[in-house]
């Protein structure tokens, strides 16, 4: 039964162990992930909601700058304005 189902059935034993380790160390090892392209999306984005928020703030006065008005400028989700500025 072992021998139809575990792919290194037909090893040694101590090759298999050593399979079995090497399996287990490349599966705790964890890619890098880097953003690139994604990474200039995000940074437009961001770029044009600090864009929006500064002219609000010269047209309408901070007192009546709102997150939505901020979000209608920059052509994003009010979502989008929270996820880049959490604190507002």
């Amino acid at each position: 039964m072992f021998n139809e189902i575990h792919p290194t059935a037909h090893f040694h034993p101590c090759q298999r162990f050593y399979y079995t380790v090497m399996f287990i160390e490349m599966k705790k090892r964890k890619r890098a992930y880097v953003l690139r392209a994604r990474a200039v999306q995000i940074a437009r984005t961001r770029d044009r909601i600090v864009e929006a928020l500064m002219q609000l703030h010269q047209e309408l006065g901070p007192r009546r700058t709102t997150v939505s008005a901020i979000a209608k400028r920059a052509g994003v989700q009010r979502l989008t304005v929270y996820r880049h500025f959490d604190d507002e």
